[in-house]
C-alpha cells in the first residue's frame, strides 16, 4: 500500500459568480445576485480586508439560488496585496468594470464594451447605508478586531498559526486601523496590487 498526502476539502454549493454569466441574461443574473443577504457581502467584503486576500475573483465567490454566499481557494491567497471584487481600488474589481480589453488594450483598440459582470454588484458599498462602512462594524466583526488588535504579533503567530511575522503584522494592522480610522480610511492604508500590465495607471486604480 503506497502513502501519499492529500487534502479534503467539502463541495463548494451552488457555482461560480463567474460561471452566471453566460447562463443567465441580465434580468435573471440581477434576481440571483439581489437574494444575497446584504450582511454576506459585508462580512465577505470584512473578512478579505482582515486577511489580506489577494485572488478574490469572481470564480471563488459562490452563490445558491437561495442567496447563499460561498468563498473558495482562500487559504493560499491571504495576506498579500489586497484584491477582491468587494473593493473598488484593487485589480479585479476594476476588470470588472472595464473588461479584460479596458486593462490590455488602450481605448482606441478596444473592439468591443464591457460585458456586464455580475460581480458588479457585489461591491461593498451597495450594500451598507451611504455607501460606507466607517465605525458601525457588526458586533462579531468588532469583538475580533478588538481581540486582534489587542494582542502582539508573537501572541499572534502562536495563537493562530500564522507562518511569518510580516503577515501576523498585517493582520494586526487591519484590526487596530480599522478601529481608529475606520473602515475606508482603513483599506486605503492597504497595499494595493499595481499589476505590471501597461495601461494600468502606475499609482494603481483609485476610489
Amino acid at each position: 500500500i503506497e502513502e501519499a498526502e492529500g487534502i479534503f476539502a467539502e463541495f463548494a454549493r451552488g457555482a461560480s459568480v463567474e460561471a452566471l454569466v453566460g447562463r443567465y441574461n441580465f434580468e435573471d443574473l440581477s434576481d440571483i445576485m439581489q437574494r444575497i443577504p446584504h450582511d454576506r457581502v459585508i462580512t465577505a467584503a470584512l473578512f478579505d480586508f482582515m486577511t489580506a486576500q489577494h485572488d478574490r475573483h469572481g470564480e471563488n465567490v459562490f452563490v445558491t439560488d437561495e442567496g447563499g454566499l460561498q468563498l473558495i481557494d482562500t487559504r493560499d491567497s491571504v495576506f498579500g496585496m489586497l484584491d477582491t471584487i468587494w473593493h473598488p481600488g484593487t485589480w479585479y474589481f476594476e476588470r470588472n468594470v472595464v473588461g479584460n480589453e479596458g486593462l490590455f488594450n488602450p481605448p482606441e483598440e478596444q473592439k468591443r464594451k464591457p460585458d456586464h459582470w455580475p460581480q458588479l454588484m457585489l461591491d461593498y458599498r451597495c450594500h451598507v447605508p451611504n455607501g460606507t462602512i466607517g465605525f458601525e462594524f457588526p458586533p462579531k466583526m468588532r469583538a475580533c478586531m478588538e481581540k486582534i488588535s489587542s494582542m502582539s504579533i508573537e501572541g499572534l503567530l502562536k495563537e493562530y498559526g500564522i507562518s511569518e511575522r510580516s503577515k501576523a503584522q498585517l493582520l494586526h494592522n487591519a484590526s487596530s486601523n480599522g478601529l481608529k480610522y475606520g473602515y475606508e480610511a482603513a483599506v486605503r492604508m492597504t497595499p494595493l496590487p499595481i499589476r505590471s500590465k501597461k495601461y494600468q495607471p502606475p499609482e494603481g486604480y483609485r476610489w
